[in-house]
C-alpha cells in the first residue's frame, strides 16, 4: 500500500481575461470522501472541471500540483486524458438534460460507456446498463433504458448520470 494520495491539488487557480475565478484551492484525497461546500458561484463546479481537464481553452488553469495517482494532470494531452476520463476519473454533471445526448436512449448511452471502457458485445453492454440502472434504483430499467433524456424527470436524469459514471468503475468520482 502506498502513502501517495489518489488526488493532490495544491494552489489551483483558474482565471480568464485578468479575472480570477478560483484562487489557491488545495486538498489531498485518498480513498475517503471529500465534499466541497460553498455558495452558488463560489467555484465548486469550476474546480471539478479543472481537475477533469474540461474547462474551455480560454481559461487559464495554474496549479503548483494537480496530480491523480502520481500522474501530472497539467501535462496531459488529449489522448492521455481520454485514457483517464471515465475509466479512472468519473464526473457526474449537475444538469442531466445538458449532459445526456438528446438523440440517444439513456440505455444506449450507459451501454456505450461500458463498451468504451470494457469492450464486449452489445448484449453484454446492454445487460450491464440494465443492471446499473437497477443499482441506482430505477424502477423498470428495461423501459427506462428505451427513453430519451427529455422523457425522464430531473431526479431520474440524475440517477442515469450516476449510472453512466459508475458503470466505468472509476477510482475517483467527482459529483458536481
Amino acid at each position: 500500500m502506498t502513502d501517495q494520495p489518489l488526488l493532490s491539488v495544491r494552489d489551483l487557480s483558474v482565471s480568464v481575461a485578468g479575472s480570477t475565478l478560483i484562487r489557491d484551492v488545495g486538498f489531498t484525497l485518498g480513498r475517503e470522501r471529500l465534499g466541497l461546500v460553498g455558495e452558488s458561484g463560489s467555484g465548486k463546479s469550476t474546480t471539478g472541471r479543472a481537475i477533469m481537464g474540461l474547462l474551455p481553452r480560454e481559461l487559464n488553469v495554474r496549479a503548483a500540483e494537480l496530480a491523480f495517482d502520481g500522474i501530472d494532470l497539467t501535462a496531459l494531452n488529449e489522448p492521455r486524458w481520454a485514457g483517464l476520463r471515465g475509466r479512472r476519473i468519473g464526473m457526474i454533471l449537475q444538469d442531466p438534460l445538458q449532459a445526456l445526448n438528446p438523440v440517444m436512449t439513456v440505455g444506449r448511452q450507459i451501454a456505450e460507456t461500458y463498451r468504451t471502457h470494457f469492450g464486449g458485445s452489445a448484449n453484454t453492454a446492454r445487460d450491464a446498463a440494465l443492471a446499473m440502472l437497477e443499482r441506482v434504483h430505477i424502477r423498470d430499467p428495461a423501459r427506462v433504458a428505451t427513453l430519451y433524456a427529455h422523457q425522464i424527470s430531473g431526479g431520474m436524469g440524475q440517477r442515469v448520470m450516476i449510472a453512466c459514471a459508475l458503470i466505468a468503475e472509476p477510482d475517483l468520482l467527482i459529483a458536481d
